[in-house]
This record gives C-alpha cells, sequence and structure tokens, in this order.
C-alpha cells in the first residue's frame, strides 16, 4: 500500500512539474503590450530566477534527491531557460537577453546545489509500514 501511495505522489508531482513547464513556456512567450513590457521590465530578472528555481524545486519533489536527479532537474530547467530565449525572438514584444538566461540558470543552479548539500531526507514511516514488519 505504502508503494502505490508513494507511486501516486510521484505521478501527482511529476505531472504538475510538466504542466509548470507548459505554462511557463506559454507565458514566457505571450506577446507583450507597451504597459505590460515596462512592468515586466522592472521584475525581469528575479522572475527568470522564480521561475527556472521553482521547476528545479518541482522536478525534484517529484523524483526525488539522488544526485542523478538534480543533475537531470537542473539540466532540463537550464535547457529550458536557453529555449526560452532563443524562441523569445520569434515572438513580437520579446527580445532574447542574456541577463535573463543567467538569471534562470542561476536560480536552477543555486536550488540544485542546495540540494546536493542538504542531508537526505529520511523515509517517512507510516502505521501501515510498521504493521508490516
Amino acid at each position: 500500500m505504502g508503494r502505490t501511495l508513494r507511486q501516486s505522489r510521484t505521478w501527482r508531482l511529476g505531472a504538475m512539474a510538466v504542466a509548470y513547464v507548459v505554462l511557463a513556456s506559454v507565458l514566457t512567450h505571450l506577446p507583450l503590450g507597451h504597459r505590460t513590457a515596462r512592468l515586466v521590465g522592472l521584475i525581469d530578472k528575479p522572475l527568470h530566477f522564480a521561475l527556472y528555481a521553482g521547476m528545479v524545486v518541482l522536478f525534484l519533489a517529484a523524483f526525488g534527491r539522488s544526485r542523478r536527479a538534480i543533475v537531470v532537474a537542473v539540466g532540463i530547467a537550464v535547457a529550458m531557460a536557453s529555449l526560452d530565449e532563443v524562441l523569445q525572438s520569434t515572438v513580437p514584444s520579446r527580445t532574447v537577453d542574456w541577463r535573463d538566461w543567467i538569471a534562470g540558470v542561476a536560480g536552477a543552479v543555486l536550488v540544485g546545489a542546495v540540494a546536493l548539500l542538504l542531508p537526505a531526507p529520511r523515509p517517512i514511516r507510516t502505521g501501515a509500514d510498521e504493521t508490516a514488519a
């Protein structure tokens, strides 16, 4: 039973992570009006940092914090940040900005580094686990 619950949790979190990537891709490619572009320009770098840091957090929540999972999660976020900047050149009112890419990569790498430095989480024991043992 515990394994089924864990698998269900992994699928739900994995689906959330994928939905997050899709939503981020859509939102970062919408054309901006003049006023919106000015507003976004004020908070652009922190948004990129948070967007890709959040992406790594969701992937790690879904797939664990093994060294391999961390490298894959950071790699996916960096690839998405790169693709985001390249594809924005095709959207009216959007521009490629290497500083946006740096902010996104910094967010992803920082979360990955923190995940590597934190001690591994202990498995959660439930009453069902103890009666089975």
